[in-house]
C-alpha cells in the first residue's frame, strides 16, 4: 500500500492544506460545523449528514459524497473537481468560486430542477 499524502494544494487559494480522514470530517462537522481549508480529496464521505457545514476553501478532488445531505453548506472557493455528488442534497448550499469541473454537481442540480417543474 502506498502512503497517504498529508497535504494537498487548493489552487484557488494557493496554499497547502492538511489532509483529514472520514472520521475527522465527521467529528469536526459535529463539534463545530467548520471543516474549512482542509484536504478531503479521495475520501469516501457518502451517505453522511453534513448539514450547514463550512467547507470553504477545502479540496474534494475525487471524493465520494453520493447520497449525503449537504444542504445549507458552504463550498465557496473549494475544489470539488471529479467529485461524486450523485443523489446528494445540496439545497441552499453555496458554491461561489468553487471549481466544479468534472464533478456531477451540475447534473444533480439539473435533475432536481427538472423534477420540481
Amino acid at each position: 500500500m502506498g502512503s497517504t499524502p498529508t497535504t494537498g494544494t487548493n489552487e484557488n487559494l494557493g496554499c497547502q492544506l492538511e489532509k483529514l480522514t472520514r472520521q475527522q470530517v465527521i467529528k469536526l462537522s459535529d463539534e463545530s460545523g467548520d471543516v474549512s481549508g482542509y484536504d478531503l480529496s479521495g475520501l469516501d464521505l457518502n451517505t453522511l449528514d453534513l448539514i450547514a457545514v463550512n467547507f470553504k476553501g477545502s479540496i474534494f478532488k475525487g471524493a465520494n459524497l453520493s447520497g449525503s445531505n449537504l444542504s445549507m453548506s458552504n463550498f465557496e472557493d473549494s475544489d470539488i473537481s471529479g467529485c461524486n455528488l450523485s443523489s446528494s442534497n445540496c439545497t441552499g448550499s453555496v458554491f461561489r468560486g468553487a471549481n466544479i469541473e468534472k464533478s456531477d454537481l451540475i447534473r444533480e442540480i439539473l435533475l432536481k430542477d427538472k423534477l420540481h417543474r
